[in-house]
């Protein structure tokens, strides 16, 4: 048991907490050069628009908005 959460059960905690966007973060090094393999898997799953279930590049800076819009 690693405490880390799948690809899939990313996806599935989004679904349930209404999220608009899915970031894969915090992925082990041993997965470097296979990020679309975890993208799949969550895009199978996530119910939100497929192009925004994604993992961030290193060092991407990515806008979180406030729910209402501030």
């Amino acid at each position: 048991d690693t405490a880390h959460s799948t690809a899939r059960q990313a996806a599935e905690i989004a679904n349930r907490a209404g999220a608009d966007r899915l970031a894969l973060m915090h992925l082990s090094s041993r997965y470097a050069g296979h990020t679309a393999d975890h993208e799949e898997q969550a895009r199978e799953v996530f119910a939100g628009d497929p192009a925004d279930a994604f993992v961030p590049d290193d060092g991407q800076k990515l806008e979180i908005p406030y729910p209402d819009g501030e």
